[in-house]
């Protein structure tokens, strides 16, 4: 489960949620696209403008991704994990 779900059942992220919206704290925002062709343009382009700045916690390498799940589990990741294939 995730995206705009985790708000509904995750206290914490309910209690971050409420807070930023009374301006205590940073603006979270839940995007669920389709994979479509014009999505993912209009995707690209926020990024390519700066209206959507990913967070990306870790790189690992396919041969990594062991090591990329433990990091997941240590529930202290700030951002995305990303497993690159080129590596």
């Amino acid at each position: 489960m995730g995206g705009i779900a985790s708000y509904l059942f995750t206290p914490s992220m309910v209690l971050r949620s409420l807070k930023s919206m009374i301006g205590l704290g940073p603006r979270y925002y839940c995007i669920n696209l389709s994979p479509t062709v014009e999505n993912t343009n209009q995707m690209f382009y926020m990024i390519s403008k700066g209206n959507i700045k990913p967070t990306i916690d870790s790189v690992f390498s396919f041969d990594n991704v062991k090591q990329a799940y433990e990091r997941l589990d240590t529930s202290r990741v700030k951002g995305k994990v990303v497993i690159d294939f080129d590596k």
